[in-house]
């Protein structure tokens, strides 16, 4: 894999902050290159999936490659829309070639009799195109949810289809620039790229404005000002046992979390022990039509690979995901409450309790300036950590899900080792049964062992929680100790030139 840096000028606007990676179709004959793959793709936040025009309303082996992926797209992965982007609009169309076939006539296209004592061939050009276009979207989107696997995690808002043409958006001799689509398409990227910028800036101003809040409410000295240094005392107090209840509810919320996905682990379990090598037999090891002639080499294929290979005809075998298939179904299900990604439905999920997570609320509003003014900084500290955490849960989402099929790969290893090595007469029959031996001798391991793995990072992320936003106890403990003997310098100006700022980003 290599890697490039490209500088357009010009667009900055567009590209600052994307990273694009251009990644090959899975089952990779390499099985490094598989788990780099794999691995890039998890990262993703948008997919883009490029076509030539003229097949991409029926090019199988790009659906193939989605529904395939679909596990590292959403919970082992952290994708948020689709993009289907089919290139080449400008190739040749025969207007009345293709007006015969779809049994369409001038009226149809809505070229008018003026229009047709104009550049005819031209105007009825960019007619077929812009109808051809309309079709392949139309059939795109169909094929687009006809998937199931696509549909239980994206809606129409996630999914666009782009039709466009670089030569024309150039030479604009048939369509105009609109009308090829790359506008669109940059509108796009450019939103993508502004997101990102945007709350970077926010959170800076916010925190600089906590900052100065801190500055602006200690300027004063606690060791004359006996009242004010009692209120501080009492404020702290107030705090960290708003703090403590507040862990504790969290911690509570996170243990029923736990609680569910280890139930629906053990029950996972169970179910993929008691299927998976029927399951295994029937759509792997010995699927119906098949000969020793030729099977023997896909199967020789997928244990020198590690359990997953793509055939001639790009046909995907994968043993180690047939055979984590009846527990992922309950995982996937599972997954759905744990880490909902739509803000509609998350207040229940790991990201709400977060979100609900708030030991300042109302404290602020019991003291009276310059306290208010400390009490506001912790908040702005306590919403940076709660940012921080979001990123680090979308991190841990990803290996708490993606060790489960990791781990059948890994304990299903020495099978396939062996699987691969045999040869001589009879290899084929000699590798099926050694996959099924390995099967029946690994199934109730693997399967224990993948949970237990799900269930210690899932301890571990709860962990992380309760450590990062249990460091703000020190955070108010210090901002709220009467220790500044020295007068602070007068910042009224830097703090209304920061709510200023404030305001233009809200």
């Amino acid at each position: 894999m290599k890697s490039v840096t490209i500088k357009l000028p010009g667009c900055n606007d567009i590209l600052k902050n994307l990273v694009l990676m251009v990644l090959p179709g899975t089952g990779d004959i390499d099985m490094s290159r598989r788990h780099m793959w794999k691995k890039c793709l998890r990262e993703c936040s948008t997919v883009w999936i490029i076509s030539d025009i003229n097949r991409a309303a029926s090019d199988e082996n790009a659906w193939e490659i989605l529904t395939a992926s679909i596990e590292e797209l959403v919970h082992g992965g952290e994708c948020n829309n689709i993009a289907y982007i089919c290139t080449k609009t400008d190739a040749s169309i025969y207007p009345e070639e293709y007006m015969s076939n779809k049994n369409l006539t001038d009226e149809d296209l809505g070229i008018t009799e003026a229009q047709q004592e104009e550049d005819y061939e031209k105007i009825k050009t960019n007619k077929c195109i812009v109808h051809r276009n309309g079709l392949t979207k139309e059939r795109i989107r169909h094929d687009f949810f006809k998937h199931k696997e696509v549909q239980d995690y994206f809606s129409n808002e996630d999914f666009e289809v782009f039709t466009v043409s670089s030569w024309e958006f150039k030479k604009q001799d048939i369509l105009s620039k609109d009308l090829t689509e790359v506008p669109a398409l940059m509108e796009r990227l450019r939103n993508l790229n502004a997101s990102f910028p945007e709350k970077r800036e926010e959170d800076y101003i916010k925190e600089a404005l906590g900052v100065l809040s801190l500055i602006q409410g200690s300027n004063c000295d606690s060791h004359t000002n006996v009242k004010f240094s009692k209120m501080k005392d009492k404020a702290c107090s107030r705090v960290k046992k708003q703090l403590e209840d507040q862990l504790d509810k969290l911690n509570r919320s996170l243990q029923d979390k736990y609680n569910d996905l280890r139930h629906c682990l053990s029950q996972g379990a169970k179910e993929a022990e008691q299927k998976c090598l029927q399951i295994a037999e029937s759509e792997v090891i010995n699927p119906p039509l098949q000969t020793a002639q030729g099977y023997h080499r896909t199967l020789r294929a997928l244990c020198q690979k590690g359990g997953v290979t793509k055939s001639n005809t790009k046909k995907i075998t994968d043993l180690n995901g047939v055979l984590i298939s009846p527990m992922r179904q309950l995982v996937d299900k599972a997954f759905k409450d744990l880490f909902e990604r739509r803000s509609s439905r998350r207040l229940k999920s790991v990201a709400g309790i977060l979100e609900n997570f708030n030991f300042t609320s109302g404290i602020a509003n019991d003291f009276r300036f310059p306290l208010s003014l400390i009490l506001n900084f912790l908040e702005t500290q306590q919403n940076k950590l709660k940012t921080t955490l979001e990123e680090d849960i979308r991190q841990m989402k990803k290996e708490i899900y993606n060790c489960l099929k990791d781990t059948i790969e890994l304990e299903m290893r020495p099978v396939y080792k062996k699987g691969g090595s045999e040869t001589g007469k009879g290899t084929f029959k000699i590798m099926q049964a050694v996959l099924r031996k390995g099967i029946e001798e690994h199934k109730t391991s693997m399967f224990n062992r993948a949970t237990e793995k799900s269930l210690d990072k899932f301890n571990d992320m709860k962990a992380h929680i309760d450590k990062t936003l249990g460091k703000l106890a020190d955070t108010a403990e210090n901002a709220l100790s009467p220790m500044h003997s020295v007068p602070l310098p007068d910042i009224t100006e830097e703090v209304n030139r920061m709510k200023r700022m404030k305001k233009l980003h809200t």
